[in-house]
């Protein structure tokens, strides 16, 4: 019965296959609400767009969008901790209760190549995105991929409205494309100039179905709304293309408002004196419409920079206006405050003060390894979370700000960003990456930074912790299960079919039939390579196969199958794997079913 479960899964899969931290809170308002996440504690939502790659700043293409149930209209900050010297922030105002997605923009500089996990809180609910940053410019991968469909982008949509004659921004107002990702890497995407507008992006793509995030640049042409035809297309290495057509909406009337002169304006991104600013950088402005309809404000040249925002007013209910930097006067020309006169409605204000610093002078210190202390857990299979931390002292020489970064080993690594003064003793640096099957018992990083010698910190790793042999089991929709009756494992390496297969089942108990069922097949590049311990879920489709279900007591059954990718795929962790018993993990969705700490440990028949 196993084996024909296990061909049937084989059979299925072909078929498949051939068709196919700081805290988010409420700091500064009254916004209150819940992360939207998955199973396994991930952002909902959260893949990140744009390029991240070693010593090269974030712009506005680098952003990740997250989703929140808000609960209670209003004003928000949300920041991600800072992770390998970058993190992601937004501010702004909720504007209707129920779901939100608000666009977090990366700023600051990646250090070093490798996988960064980010940690978002809100009112007490915490989830977690992953970043994965390449080489150098010029270094790296470049990704293959192709679109779904020549005709046209299938899945393919818009983000904010078009307006004929409103500016778009880049951070904004963006466009989302379905890719098909055969070799990960680095991309760049553009479209030609049409109907006054043009698209670009940049990034890295994980293989898989994935989708790239393309902002705007440009004001829709008139005089009259309708669409707008473009073509997206590759041709190195593979040829692939896709049209999409842009809906544009009619100029509406221009509203009547009023800017809040009294109410001190915010200011949102880095601000560096000698560094342009990118176009995430935004001042923001309060405002009380009197009707709805168009908007336009800008500001004088101060400093060498001006800002200018425009969009539409919906409602007459006082509200945030972002004005971003004008691309033409960019580069602020030296530290301080400033006023600025914003332009726009019923009133002038010429008090809207933005605040540009320093470029910050390196520090230069010496460390103390020998006396490092480190905290948290460190378990084969457990990801580090923002408790994993190395307290190194040292002896500073010349105050300034300081970026530390170790060796990435066996999946881990630590970082640590600041500003030092006379008076600092120790540095903290934060553990982020996932400790390897084949992580040693004992892991040596080194650090180096500051003008003085290396030095390493040695830090015991446990292995980690197998289920009961012979049980699987797992939380279904926040409810202990146990599958312990004829919990078992079938292990195919014939390749019979271009590929390996590794089927787990077992049963809640003999009378009502509840039972769990995952099955993974491995196509090695298509040539059915051995199952090795590692992280596979359903969205990877060049690499693996993932069929999944849940039978309920009532009789009735959820799954999930490769082939159809979702924000959040069904995952399975195979922690070890013999010739005669299998151990991992396994959670995500099945169905309408969520399946959570998942454990199992079984022999293979």
């Amino acid at each position: 019965m196993k084996f024909l479960r296990l061909l049937l899964f084989v059979l299925t899969a072909g078929i498949v296959f051939t068709s196919c931290q700081k805290e988010l809170s409420a700091e500064t308002g009254s916004a209150l609400g819940t992360l939207t996440k998955d199973a396994g504690g991930n952002c909902t939502g959260s893949l990140p767009s744009g390029a991240y790659k070693k010593d090269t700043s974030l712009n506005a293409t680098n952003f990740v969008d997250v989703q929140v149930d808000i609960t209670n209209v209003g004003i928000y900050i949300i920041s991600t901790d800072t992770v390998n010297g970058y993190y992601f922030r937004a501010t702004g105002v909720t504007p209707v209760p129920g779901a939100n997605t608000i666009r977090l923009i990366g700023f600051g500089k990646p250090l070093a190549a490798g996988t960064n996990l980010f940690k978002v809180k809100f009112n007490g609910d915490v989830c977690e995105f992953a970043v994965t940053v390449t080489g150098t410019i010029g270094g790296g991968t470049t990704a293959v991929f192709t679109f779904p469909n020549a005709a046209a982008c299938t899945g393919a949509s818009q983000t904010n409205n078009f307006f004929v004659g409103i500016p778009t921004n880049a951070a904004i107002n963006t466009m989302t494309i379905p890719v098909i990702v055969a070799q990960a890497g680095t991309y760049t995407l553009n479209t030609t100039l049409a109907g006054g507008l043009t698209f670009s992006g940049s990034g890295t793509l994980a293989i898989g179905n994935q989708q790239i995030v393309l902002g705007a640049s440009g004001t829709p042409a008139g005089p009259l709304a309708g669409t707008i035809n473009y073509t997206f297309s590759t041709t190195t290495p593979v040829a692939s293309s896709c049209g999409f057509s842009l809906n544009v909406q009619a100029a509406p009337t221009p509203a009547t408002y009023t800017i809040n002169c009294a109410t001190a304006a915010t200011q949102t991104g880095t601000f560096v004196a000698g560094t342009a600013l990118s176009a995430a950088s935004k001042v923001t402005l309060s405002v009380t419409p009197t009707s709805i309809g168009a908007y336009s404000i800008t500001t004088n040249t101060v400093n060498g920079v001006s800002y200018i925002g425009a969009g539409v007013f919906t409602t007459t209910v006082t509200q945030n206006v972002d004005l971003f930097v004008n691309p033409a006067n960019n580069t602020p020309t030296a530290a301080g405050s400033f006023n600025y006169a914003s332009v726009g409605g019923t009133t002038i204000c010429s008090n809207v003060s933005v605040t540009y610093t320093g470029a910050p002078t390196p520090a230069t210190y010496s460390f103390n390894c020998g006396s490092a202390t480190f905290a948290g857990i460190y378990q084969i299979g457990t990801a580090m979370t923002a408790s994993n931390t190395i307290a190194v002292p040292v002896t500073v020489t010349t105050p300034g700000s300081y970026t530390i970064t170790t060796s990435n080993v066996n999946g881990v690594s630590f970082i640590g960003s600041g500003n030092l003064t006379a008076t600092s003793t120790s540095i903290t640096l934060t553990a982020t990456g996932l400790p390897t099957a084949g992580a040693a018992p004992s892991t040596t990083f080194v650090l180096s930074g500051g003008g003085g010698a290396n030095c390493s910190v040695t830090i015991p790793f446990t292995p980690a912790t197998p289920p009961t042999s012979g049980v699987i089991q797992c939380q279904v929709d926040g409810i202990l299960r146990t599958f312990n009756i004829s919990a078992k494992a079938v292990y195919d390496n014939t390749t019979l079919f271009g590929l390996t297969a590794l089927v787990v089942s077992g049963d809640n108990n003999t009378t009502d039939n509840e039972a769990i069922f995952f099955a993974l097949g491995n196509t090695g590049g298509g040539g059915g390579s051995p199952i090795i311990p590692g992280v596979y879920n359903t969205n990877q489709l060049a690499t693996c196969l993932i069929s999944a279900s849940y039978d309920s007591p009532t009789g009735a059954s959820f799954g999930t199958i490769s082939g159809v990718p979702v924000p959040t795929p069904f995952t399975i962790e195979i922690i070890s794997i013999s010739a005669t018993n299998v151990q991992g993990k396994f959670y995500g969705p099945l169905g309408t079913k969520s399946i959570t700490l998942g454990t199992f440990n079984v022999p293979i028949l």
